[in-house]
């Protein structure tokens, strides 16, 4: 009876401790027959949760840089665009100064 307390206690600290957010936490006292088979299997959902959740870490990171990637990148389409727009601008600009450079030695040769 007192091993039973012991074993329901330990795994009790580790389910509490994980609750709490502790992937660490492990029952560590080998314990007899369906005990151990709980021990085990609590101990084994707690170390897939660590994996996963840094797994999931680790995603996030990679999802962070690629979003930093992506907005360096237009960026830096933006500064081309924006100086396209400015040397159309200035194509036009000249465009309308020959135009009417032209319109006006049209006329001047009239």
């Amino acid at each position: 009876m007192e091993a039973l307390q012991h074993a329901i206690q330990e795994i009790n600290q580790v389910t509490s401790a994980l609750a709490k957010g502790d992937l660490t936490a492990q029952a560590t006292t080998p314990m007899g027959g369906d005990l151990e088979n709980l021990r085990q299997a609590v101990n084994g959902a707690v170390q897939a949760l660590a994996v996963t959740i840094q797994d999931i870490q680790q995603a996030t990171q990679q999802v962070a840089q690629a979003s930093n990637e992506v907005d360096s990148g237009t960026q830096s389409l933006n500064d081309r665009t924006q100086q396209q727009a400015a040397s159309l601008e200035e194509t036009a600009a000249s465009m309308e100064q020959m135009t009417s450079s032209v319109q006006q030695s049209a006329e001047n040769a009239s």
